[in-house]
């Protein structure tokens, strides 16, 4: 906000006549000193958010917002001047009011999701350690994609496991299911497969045919997860490989782990999502998101999932 109003100052004190003054004038047209303020202040927003842009940070939002804010401005500065022939400094103020308001509120509401995209890094004493549920399941890693008739936003993603009663789950994060679409696994349709809910840990699917000869592994809690030990991820397309754990956090309401492949090209990819992570035979997460500009990718804690879909994994 305060680069936004220093610069739209600068823009507008600049000598007439000038380079740069006539540059900006051939854009925004000729005016007031006063009015020119508001050109240049939707000029500044524009800027911030090609930046925000080009670099993905955080205050996009905001910037969005700012935009929407600057715009809204714009036309109330031009409406002013046609209808009341003048500019005063009393709606110079005004106008400034309601758009401090303006961009005040638009932060406020831009940067409430923060804490879910946002990993927060836990010590030890800073989380409830969890227990093992107590659950063996199927080991997944094939892909699953939920596929519309209509043949379109047709998305795959992984399978994190099955159940003995015949039901799995997939992807590890929320999937907008709006309409009632085929499962396949592996590119093969599978007829009784049905959709039976998106939950914010995952899809959950039922009458999925059990895999021959797959491993069955136990769901682990918090203290079967080593920090700065080895883990496997199995995903689809690929071999399983090996990765780092390196913290655990929370991502919202949800314990995760974060993961470091060897190599860049390990790192997880689209799709991947609800990739088991085994860790000395025991399932310890599912993945569920990525760091778009490094190597870095997350999974959510097994027993977090689970305790969180139970309700309808269980019969």
């Amino acid at each position: 906000m305060a680069c936004i109003v220093a610069s739209s100052l600068y823009l507008a004190r600049l000598p007439l006549g000038s380079p740069k003054q006539t540059i900006l004038d051939g854009i925004f047209g000729t005016g007031s000193p006063k009015r020119r303020y508001y050109y240049y202040f939707l000029c500044s927003c524009i800027v911030v958010e090609s930046v925000a842009l080009l670099s993905h940070l955080i205050i996009v939002g905001l910037s969005s917002a700012l935009l929407v804010t600057g715009c809204g401005i714009v036309i109330l500065a031009r409406a002013i001047g046609l209808y009341t022939k003048k500019f005063t400094i009393h709606s110079t103020k005004a106008v400034v009011a309601v758009s401090v308001a303006c961009c005040v509120s638009y932060g406020a509401i831009a940067l409430m999701p923060l804490r879910d995209i946002y990993f927060e890094r836990l010590m030890p004493s800073q989380y409830t350690a969890l227990q093992r549920p107590g659950v063996d399941v199927i080991l997944g890693g094939e892909e699953v994609i939920l596929d519309s008739r209509a043949m379109i936003q047709t998305k795959g993603a992984t399978l994190c496991f099955y159940t003995r009663e015949n039901m799995a789950i997939a992807y590890a994060h929320n999937y907008d299911v709006t309409e009632k679409r085929r499962v396949k696994i592996q590119s093969e349709v599978i007829p009784d497969a049905s959709i039976v809910v998106s939950t914010d840990v995952g899809v959950v699917l039922a009458g999925m045919p059990l895999p021959d000869g797959r491993q069955v592994l136990p769901l682990g809690g918090t203290e079967d997860i080593t920090l700065g030990g080895r883990a496997l991820v199995v995903s689809k397309d690929r071999e399983p490989y090996e990765v780092t754990v390196e913290y655990m956090g929370r991502f919202g309401n949800y314990l995760h782990i974060s993961l470091e492949p060897d190599r860049r090209a390990d790192k997880a990819l689209p799709g991947a999502s609800g990739s088991p992570v085994v860790q000395n035979g025991v399932i310890i997460g599912f993945v569920n998101r990525t760091h778009r500009f490094s190597s870095t990718f997350y999974a959510i804690v097994a027993v977090e999932l689970y305790e969180a879909a139970k309700s309808y994994l269980v019969p």
